[in-house]
């Protein structure tokens, strides 16, 4: 993911310090510095992957460090790294005693921020998590607080829409084992922004479902739709269960709201009794000719029935779970009826 530095959508800030920036190396010479003198910046590897550093070394070994890494004088008379933290460790993994720098005026935090940023988006391809954090310290770091409309202000300058920003941000609520697999390529990490809003033990449920699936199909892909409908079950059975539990409660005399799934709509069922609450076979069924009477209880008996026929069952494709859901608000709409009489 790159910068559009063609795209004036990306702010005038970080133009002006990228100017500024340019301005600053053409009338300061390269010069080799110990490299027991450079600090690398902390915030940068809290931000970005550290990864194939062995890979940069062995390049060096074999064809010399090329470029230049860019650094800021400090008071103390050492040099913070401003870019260029992935090659100054190969060079230092390889044993090299100096590294060629361009050494620039300490700027402010705002402006330290930004170049960090900005060198890591124009020179590396960054993996999902990369922007994730990234996205969280240019919200910290440099956005003014109070200030409003953050969400287009980050889109702009990391040149995404507000969507995928958004999507990003949500990773860092996955618990690690779905953070891996969002940040590898065999998957697309839009397909786990839903999964943020999990709880821990759905999210675990969740990673065993995925690894199953990987398991027993090893030559079929896990697409985003895939995951989606897992997620989807998830918090379908949990409605499930819910629903359940809220009409034995109300069966039994206690006052609660009883919440239809798959929707938020509230009813007040004053007739059902808890004899009446029966979880019956999923083939269980009652006759509905054009002349028989159904009651409550019978309507009751098969409407659990297939609740518990989907809550029981994990490899139900999409379209059997629609067609359920709409022969369960069928009955609802029945039972409802019956119990207003």
């Amino acid at each position: 993911m790159a910068l559009n530095f063609g795209n004036t959508t990306n702010g005038n800030l970080l133009f002006d310090i990228i100017e500024k920036t340019n301005q600053e190396k053409n009338s300061i010479v390269t010069m080799d510095i110990l490299i027991d003198l450079i600090d690398e910046n902390p915030d940068n590897e809290k931000v970005f992957n550290m990864d194939e550093i062995e890979y940069l070394a062995e390049g060096i070994r074999e064809e010399g460090f090329y470029g230049v890494i860019d650094v800021y004088k400090k008071e103390n008379g050492r040099y913070e790294i401003s870019s260029g933290h992935r090659r100054f460790r190969a060079a230092k993994m390889n044993g090299e005693k100096r590294i060629p720098c361009i050494i620039l005026e300490e700027p402010d935090e705002k402006t330290k921020a930004v170049r960090l940023l900005s060198a890591n988006l124009r020179n590396r391809k960054l993996k999902p998590l990369d922007m994730a954090r990234a996205i969280v310290y240019y919200e910290n770091k440099v956005l003014e607080r109070g200030n409003g409309r953050s969400r287009e202000k980050i889109a702009k300058f990391f040149n995404i829409s507000q969507t995928q920003v958004h999507r990003y941000k949500s990773l860092l609520s996955l618990i690690p084992s779905l953070m891996e697999l969002a940040n590898s390529p065999e998957f697309s990490y839009a397909a786990f922004s839903e999964a943020a809003t999990l709880s821990e033990e759905d999210q675990i449920q969740l990673y065993e479902k995925i690894v199953t699936y990987q398991r027993e199909r090893p030559d079929v892909n896990v697409t985003t739709q895939r995951i989606k409908c897992m997620i989807e079950e998830i918090r379908r059975k949990h409605n499930m269960e819910d629903y359940l539990e809220n009409i034995n409660a109300k069966a039994q005399g206690k006052d609660i709201v009883v919440h239809t799934p798959p929707y938020e709509s509230k009813v007040n069922i004053e007739s059902v009794n808890s004899d009446d609450i029966i979880r019956p076979s999923a083939d269980e069924t009652v006759n509905r000719g054009k002349n028989n009477s159904v009651n409550a209880k019978d309507i009751i008996k098969l409407y659990t029935g297939k609740i518990k026929y989907i809550m029981n069952s994990d490899s139900l494709d999409q379209k059997t779970i629609e067609e359920c859901f709409t022969e369960i608000e069928e009955l609802y709409k029945e039972l409802k009826k019956k119990i207003e009489k």
